[in-house]
C-alpha cells in the first residue's frame, strides 16, 4: 500500500483491466473454448480483487461507474455465452459476480461487511490478549498468518506453536518452536492458547482443558488468511 498509485489501489484499476483485456483479446482467436473461458475467469478476479481493495479503503469513486458497467457488460456476456458458469468457479466468486451483475455498488458494500467483520474479529481477539503471552495452537496457514500478524499488532507475545501433527523442538516455524500441546500447557501454563484451525475446533479446545488450561485462555481465530489486516 505505499504506492498509492499502483494498479491495484489506484481508482483507475478498472480502467487498466479494460485496456489489459481489449489488447490480449486478439490472442483467443481460434483458441480452444477453454482459453476464452480461462480469460473471463481472470477477468472476474482482478475485477474482484479491486473491490476488495477498494472497500478495504473505504472508497467507492463515482467517477468509475462508467467502466464498471463497461466490465459488466463484459461479464454478462461471458455469462451469457457459457463462458463463465457457476460449475468452473469457486461458489464464492459466483455469488460475487451474482452480485456484480445486479448492482456494482451492492458487491462493494458486501465486501465493506466481510473486511469490516474481520476487522471487529482480529480487534476483539488482540484485545482479549491484552499483554499475555500467546501459544499458537496450529501451525498450518492460519497460524503462520496468525503468527505474522501478532507480530505487527503484538511484537515479541507469541512463545511458540503447538500442533498434534508436529514435534520438531529442532525446527522451527517463523522463528518459533512446535511443541506436543502436553508439553505446551507444561511449559505456558498461564500463556493464551489461540487455535488457528478451520477445522476440529472443538476438539482442539476439548484436548487444551483436559490438559489444564483455562477455558478464558482459550481463544479463537477466525479472520482467516487476509493481507489487508495486515494494514489495521
Amino acid at each position: 500500500q505505499a504506492n498509492a498509485n499502483s494498479s491495484i489501489y489506484n481508482k483507475n484499476g478498472f480502467e487498466f483491466i479494460i485496456a489489459e483485456y481489449t489488447l490480449n483479446r486478439k490472442y483467443l482467436e481460434r483458441k480452444e473454448r477453454e482459453w476464452h473461458m480461462a480469460f473471463y475467469q481472470k477477468m472476474l478476479s482482478q475485477c474482484l480483487g479491486r473491490f476488495r481493495n477498494m472497500a478495504v479503503l473505504g472508497e467507492f469513486p463515482a467517477d468509475v461507474s462508467a467502466d464498471m458497467e463497461i466490465l459488466k457488460d463484459r461479464l454478462q456476456d461471458a455469462v451469457n455465452e457459457g463462458l463463465l458458469v457457476k460449475d468452473s468457479l469457486p461458489i464464492e466468486n459466483w455469488q460475487k459476480l451474482q452480485l456484480l451483475l445486479q448492482e456494482p455498488k451492492s458487491l462493494y458494500e458486501s465486501y465493506v461487511e466481510e473486511h469490516q467483520k474481520k476487522e471487529n474479529a482480529v480487534n476483539e481477539l488482540m484485545n482479549t490478549i491484552g499483554d499475555r503471552k500467546v501459544v499458537i495452537f496450529g501451525c498450518g496457514k492460519w497460524g503462520k498468518f496468525l503468527h505474522v500478524l501478532l507480530e505487527h499488532r503484538k511484537p515479541d507475545s507469541m512463545v511458540g506453536y503447538c500442533d498434534n501433527l508436529h514435534n520438531h523442538k529442532d525446527i522451527l516455524i517463523q522463528g518459533k518452536s512446535v511443541l506436543k500441546p502436553k508439553e505446551a500447557a507444561k511449559e505456558y501454563p498461564d500463556a493464551v492458547y489461540v487455535i488457528a484451525s478451520k477445522y476440529h475446533t472443538d476438539e482442539m479446545k476439548e484436548q487444551l482443558c483436559l490438559l489444564g488450561i483455562s477455558e478464558r485462555n482459550i481463544l479463537q481465530y477466525i479472520a482467516e488468511i487476509d493481507l489487508r489486516l495486515l494494514i489495521l
